[in-house]
């Protein structure tokens, strides 16, 4: 038994290989702890450590000093129903939307993408951006898969029967 640097416990068994033991607790956020919706369709920490949230309604939240709030337009949201959201590094938080395309929030606002115009559907079910700051965007049709790096849109055509671009963390 050994404990590493971040306080994990590490433990040998004959027969069981290397246990790790991390003890951690964990919280649950609902209607009672104040999210203003039941369920979560997507959610991100920025690099502030802010807390973001896309309910299953379509509505927007962040988490700013342990109260959720919902973002209204009188925050400069005008993207509408919010279906997908990934933070970038330097504490933007890109927003996918059911029908206006990509959005990023970035030092107090929010600006839609110019990539949009390029996009083969504006309904975006998935964003994921990589460590060396690709963002990988999934739209609900067209049968694509787009790739936004340093400043160039590319778009992958994904096999025949493969449905809707989905990316995975």
């Amino acid at each position: 038994i050994t404990e590493d640097s971040e306080g994990d416990l590490w433990i040998g068994a004959r027969g069981g290989g290397l246990n790790r033991f991390r003890p951690r607790a964990a919280e649950v956020f609902s209607l009672a702890s104040g999210l203003p919706f039941v369920a979560v369709r997507s959610a991100c920490e920025d690099a502030a450590g802010t807390l973001w949230a896309a309910g299953e309604n379509g509505a927007l939240a962040r988490r700013i000093d342990n109260q959720w709030r919902l973002v209204s337009t009188d925050e400069g949201w005008e993207g509408g129903w919010v279906t997908c959201l990934a933070a970038e590094a330097g504490g933007r938080v890109l927003l996918g939307t059911r029908d206006k395309g990509v959005f990023r929030y970035k030092s107090g606002s929010f600006a839609a993408l110019a990539l949009n115009q390029k996009l083969t559907s504006l309904f975006i079910r998935s964003l994921y951006t990589c460590a060396n700051g690709d963002v990988w965007i999934g739209p609900d049709s067209g049968g694509t898969l787009h790739r936004y790096q340093d400043g160039r849109l590319k778009t992958f055509v994904l096999p025949a029967g493969s449905g809707n671009g989905c990316t995975m963390a």
